[in-house]
């Protein structure tokens, strides 16, 4: 037997079948922005004309048999719960249910679970496969080794509470309960979705910032009419999401070490930068295309939230490659290379464990390799080439950022900024070969926790030059 909410939602899916064999007989009919999910709506119908008639019905069909299908798997699984036995009436307050409220966001429904993201896949089936790609979907401790090492190794040096600071970000959706389908799933779609507000205040970070909405209504950067969905609530667009910044420093903006010292920069380098970029400009940028089988843009934001992974994942070094631009030429003092940040943060930027290094190599007349800036340790032969940060413990010795007393080095480029680094190269030097060359962590810090065989540890070359006398 249905419960009521049950009946109400079949009800709608029989009559949506109905309107459909009424439109069917009546010829076929034009959707308005306004109905996405409601293909055949009898007061906005416009003629169409034969040749479009079979892409139109095909892309309809799509739509009300992924709609069917979720709504029918719901009214199975209550169809099949038992019906508890009658019991006397008692008297009490009124109350009010959930299920049958209706709200400025349309009538609650229980289709979906939106903290499985394979809930979502059906309607939005191309950001869901972008999301895949992303770190976002990797944010628990078991699909990333830098993140999953790093922190079982302060878990054992600092203790188990760092579990509970780390899963604020990682898994703010089930902070206490990391493993849950909603924990394991990382930032997922609800993670940004279902947020109501954003709460941007020192101290604040992750889910200690977010207010949950009620239910499962999803928000956007757009004003969705309630009701437009049969499956999650719906509503006006999350001002925070649609400034392009404030829902992203939530977790992107800035972390401290436990003595203080400065860890994760991104946001004070972004406000540093000013301009009128926003986080998504570079990291979300538009894309070809509807977002799903329910979409009616031509284009989306891209889900896959672009960062440095991607080069070593998906072997796309697009983002690093156009976040510094690099040239050399020889002059009277030697080589110089130049360096331009071309990011609105700065570089590298994010895990405090990041770096980038030149390489240089000169060649003499005859192409034989006569002189490098360094062979070995570029840290020991020539520390200007290289763009980190480094952290010292209470001893002087460099150890990484969670465990250190202070912060002794940052020679990353900052926002805007261009450096010129001048080598003194041998006389017989007759041209340099130049490579920029990034990594996710040192390969000191890779082999501390154990993961230095691994391709996160291999680095990535992301620009080249060249130069000759």
């Amino acid at each position: 037997m249905f419960r009521p909410s049950a009946t109400r939602r079949c009800n709608r899916l029989n009559r949506g079948r109905t309107r459909t064999r009424r439109a069917r007989r009546s010829g076929m009919c034009r959707v308005g922005s306004e109905f996405a999910l409601s293909p055949w709506r009898r007061s906005s119908c416009q003629p169409v004309s034969s040749a479009e008639k079979e892409p139109e019905i095909m892309r309809y069909l799509s739509i009300l048999l992924t709609v069917a299908v979720l709504l029918s798997s719901a009214c199975d699984k209550e169809e099949a719960q038992p019906t508890a036995e009658p019991t006397a009436p008692t008297t009490a307050a009124p109350t009010s249910s959930k299920a049958d409220e209706t709200s400025e966001h349309g009538s609650p429904h229980a289709g979906i679970d939106i903290d499985d993201p394979q809930s979502c896949k059906g309607c939005h089936g191309t950001i869901y496969e972008e999301w895949t790609e992303s770190m976002h979907s990797r944010a628990h401790h078991d699909n990333d080794p830098i993140y999953g090492s790093m922190r079982a190794l302060r878990m054992k040096k600092q203790g188990e509470h760092i579990a509970e600071k780390c899963a604020k970000c990682h898994n703010a959706r089930s902070p206490d309960q990391p493993d849950t389908v909603a924990g394991k799933a990382g930032v997922s779609c609800a993670t940004c979705h279902n947020v109501a507000a954003v709460e941007s205040a020192p101290g604040k970070v992750g889910v200690d910032a977010l207010t949950w909405e009620e239910g499962n209504v999803m928000r956007s950067s757009r004003d969705l009419e309630p009701g437009a969905s049969p499956v999650h609530g719906t509503g006006k667009a999350l001002p925070a999401m649609q400034d392009g910044v404030t829902l992203c420093m939530s977790c992107h903006n800035a972390t401290k070490t436990p003595t203080g010292a400065p860890a994760c920069t991104t946001g004070p380098e972004f406000r540093e930068h000013g301009g009128d970029e926003t986080c998504v400009s570079c990291h979300m940028p538009e894309v070809e295309g509807p977002a799903g089988a329910v979409g009616r843009q031509d284009k989306h934001a891209s889900h896959q939230f672009l960062g440095p992974h991607r080069a070593w994942y998906q072997n796309d070094k697009s983002i690093l490659e156009s976040a510094v631009a690099m040239s050399a030429a020889f002059g009277d003092d030697g080589l110089t290379v130049t360096l331009a940040n071309k990011s609105v943060h700065g570089f590298p930027s994010g895990f405090p464990g990041r770096l980038a290094v030149v390489k240089v190599v000169g060649k003499d007349k005859d192409g034989e390799v006569v002189w490098q800036n360094f062979t070995d340790n570029p840290m020991a032969e020539h520390p200007d080439s290289v763009l980190n940060k480094v952290y010292h413990d209470a001893n002087g010795k460099p150890v990484p950022a969670p465990f250190s007393k202070k912060m002794v080095r940052d020679t990353r480029l900052g926002p805007d900024e261009t450096r010129m680094v001048t080598y003194e190269v041998p006389a017989n030097v007759a041209s340099a070969e130049i490579k920029l060359i990034y990594r996710l962590l040192p390969p000191k810090l890779a082999k501390l926790l154990e993961i230095d065989d691994r391709v996160e540890a291999t680095p990535k070359v992301i620009a080249t030059t060249s130069a000759e006398r």
